[in-house]
């Protein structure tokens, strides 16, 4: 059982066809999705996850095939920027939990 489900903080459908188009361009990506999640209500949705993450562990899920660029990478370091007093998580992209 998930116990939340944060839409708005996905990319946008135009992003990700341009990620689709794109793929050698990843770094450019990451800029791209970042600004979008600068807007209101993906921010919010962000903040909520940092305040949930900092309570209990949280697992990001995804349908990508290649998760490690895709973005969830970009969502971790996100919630991680918002919670600058954690010390306990790994900084290793191949656990996306953050506990």
């Amino acid at each position: 059982m998930w116990d939340y489900w944060y839409p708005k903080v996905a990319p946008s459908t135009e992003l990700r066809r341009w990620l689709h188009a794109h793929r050698t361009q990843y770094p450019a990506f990451c800029q791209r999705y970042l600004a979008e999640l600068d807007d209101a209500e993906p921010g919010a949705g962000l903040i909520e996850l940092a305040a949930f993450a900092s309570r209990r562990p949280l697992l990001l899920l995804t349908a990508a095939r290649q998760w490690q660029e895709s973005h969830l990478p970009v969502i971790r370091q996100a919630i991680l920027a918002l919670m600058p007093d954690q010390t306990t998580i790994p900084a290793d992209l191949t656990d996306t939990t953050l506990t």
